[in-house]
């Protein structure tokens, strides 16, 4: 599917299938499909101009890179998506796009959590949480439309 999403120029469609491949993979030890997917969706994703497909690529990646144990690349993505999505709280919501940008927030923060519970030093164990604190955006709360009609 993501190959055909990306024949036909889809990026909006080719990132999240390859993220999802790359995951699923990830699951399922199928470690060379994984790489290829993550690879593929990072590439298709810096094409892109959304900040969820970046996300999402991110954590693809990020995930990737932790199931087979390279904790070096892998907090090096975390370390982009979190500037990332420091930027995006610095700019205020985007609308809609915000329930989307909190749910990649709570996928880099589960992996930010796995990478503290592995972490030797507790001081850095400790960094890895705040950070893991800090990047799920806050939640803007759901307001009734200004006129209810019946």
């Amino acid at each position: 599917l993501a190959d055909t999403l990306a024949a036909a120029g889809y990026v909006r469609g080719e990132v999240p299938a390859r993220c999802l491949a790359t995951l699923a993979a990830c699951a399922c030890v199928h470690l060379d499909i994984a790489e290829r997917q993550a690879t593929l969706a990072a590439r298709a994703a810096r094409r892109s101009s959304l900040l969820s497909l970046r996300l999402a690529a991110h954590h693809a990646v990020a995930a990737y890179r932790l199931t087979i144990g390279d904790r070096t690349p892998a907090k090096r993505e975390l370390r982009l998506a979190l500037e990332e999505l420091t930027m995006a709280s610095r700019l205020g919501g985007a609308g809609d796009a915000d329930a989307g940008l909190a749910t990649h927030a709570r996928e880099i923060e589960r992996l930010l959590v796995q990478v503290a519970a592995t972490e030797r030093q507790p001081m850095r164990a400790l960094t890895w949480m705040e950070r893991a604190v800090d990047a799920v955006l806050p939640p803007r709360p759901a307001l009734p439309p200004a006129e209810i009609k019946p």
